[in-house]
């Protein structure tokens, strides 16, 4: 249903205002010479965290996973965090996305996104029956294209924009006086007749726009109302659109292949503390996020092609080196440094399915040693599948509900240490923070628990 010219006008001024507002923000900032402290939606003092436990969430938690900050604004968590609810007689685990809403109470609770297996467009959405258009968009883009008028709370209709949330599959909605429309973005002023389809809900393919890395670009725009405001929408509406990794410039094969769900190899990438490393790279199915792995993915099991580096710990290796490494045999190499600065020297051996490497004091101690094998529990806690082969591939995995000595239920980053053949516990992602001082490493022993613990994959309905 179409806004009349009423409507129209009080959206354009809705706009000026806020672009006002968001322009004297700006300058006050600049004038005092002062960080601005961010601008939270709800207040953290009327949270109650004691509650929250309930559902395996805590403060620390969403702080140290950068989720915090976003679900103070006002937004959902940007991945899907799991939660666990006890209600006695049944416990329900489920993967969700996080919110704070306010209740009419005037309490602050918490939102919770679960997981759906698709989109429910065949019930009335605040009294809108979508049409077999409405849901060709919202399938195909995640967006409806077009403003629509919903029923509120208080039997008030409303223009609003409606849309897909990808992660969860939930259908949201958003007042369409709220979307803030920009004059210019990435680099490419919006015509009046463009900056009217997008208030309108439709799709608008805008070209020359300049990317961060000063690459030039061709792009879809349209009102998404999860995002609360413009999104790019790619051509096939892709997975990947980065041109870069780790501040190598992918060409444009590296890229269709990615999302043609193809791996690649990235060489010379450069970690956040400045570590140089090469990997094999194809995206996550569930997340579309870039997986990093020794070994390519693409090869079958008991043949894998694995990446075999010029350089282990400071030391370069010859070809010849390589080439049995390759094969499985170990080497030799004198005068490495690890990263606490130390000189030492070991024999290495390669995983052929992993392509990690390995050090003994000995050469045959590679064959001496037992193979360390990931455990189904973590203290009282049963990992999943996807733990489990994450952990054996040497990820670090989150590992959520722990059960401490105080009682504390607690959140640990858990790492295999097969040259040691133990389960090493962190309070930080060991693969994000590169630097041993800022470690916190806690041997691990593993612990039964007297209960088995259900898989995740439950939906809250």
């Amino acid at each position: 249903v179409p806004r009349d010219k009423e409507n129209q006008s009080i959206n354009h001024q809705n706009q000026e205002e806020m672009a006002k507002k968001n322009e004297t923000q700006q300058q006050a900032a600049q004038g005092d010479g002062t960080q601005q402290q961010p601008q939270y939606r709800y207040n953290e003092s009327m949270i109650n965290w004691e509650q929250l436990k309930n559902f395996g969430l805590s403060r620390e938690e969403l702080q140290e996973r950068g989720l915090l900050d976003q679900m103070l604004r006002g937004y959902k968590t940007n991945q899907v965090v799991p939660i666990s609810m006890n209600f006695g007689s049944a416990v329900l685990r489920t993967d969700a996305r996080l919110s704070f809403q306010q209740s009419r109470s005037g309490d602050i609770v918490l939102g919770i996104h679960g997981i759906r297996q698709k989109p429910d467009l065949d019930r009335p959405y605040f009294g809108h029956i979508f049409s077999d258009e409405d849901k060709k968009n919202l399938l195909e883009t995640g967006n409806m294209g077009r403003v629509v008028e919903l029923k509120n709370r208080n039997g008030e209709y409303v223009p609003s924009f409606v849309s897909i949330d990808k992660l969860t599959n939930e259908v949201v909605a958003m007042k369409a006086e709220n979307v803030f429309i920009p004059r210019e973005i990435s680099g490419v002023e919006l015509t009046e007749q463009e900056q009217n389809d997008l208030r309108e809900g439709k799709k608008i393919f805008v070209e020359g726009m300049t990317a961060r890395s000063g690459n030039p670009f061709d792009v879809h725009l349209q009102v998404n109302a999860e995002r609360r405001g413009v999104e790019f929408i790619f051509e096939n509406d892709k997975l990947f659109n980065r041109q870069s990794l780790g501040g190598v410039e992918l060409t444009k094969k590296q890229i269709d292949d990615l999302n043609e769900g193809k791996a690649i190899f990235v060489e010379g990438m450069k970690r956040k503390d400045g570590e140089l490393f090469s990997s094999y790279v194809k995206l996550d199915e569930a997340t579309g996020r870039p997986s990093y792995t020794r070994y390519n993915p693409d090869s079958p099991e008991g043949a894998r092609e694995i990446y075999i580096p010029n350089e282990i710990n400071g030391v370069k290796i010859t070809p010849e080196e390589q080439k049995e490494l390759r094969e499985g045999k170990p080497i030799f190499l004198n005068d490495m440094v690890n990263r606490k600065g130390e000189e030492f020297s070991s024999f290495i051996k390669a995983d052929l399915e992993t392509g990690r490497l390995s050090y003994s004091r000995t050469r045959d101690g590679f064959d001496q040693r037992e193979e360390f094998k990931i455990p189904a529990k973590v203290w009282d806690v049963e990992l999943t599948r996807k733990q489990r082969a994450d952990l054996q591939s040497g990820k670090a995995v989150l590992v959520e509900g722990i059960k401490g000595y105080d009682g504390k239920t607690i959140s640990q980053y858990v790492k295999a240490n097969f040259n040691q053949g133990r389960l090493d516990f962190y309070n930080e992602n060991p693969d994000r923070r590169r630097d041993a001082s800022q470690r916190n490493v806690v041997s691990a022993t593993q612990r039964q628990g007297e209960e088995n613990r259900q898989s995740r994959g439950a939906s809250i309905a």
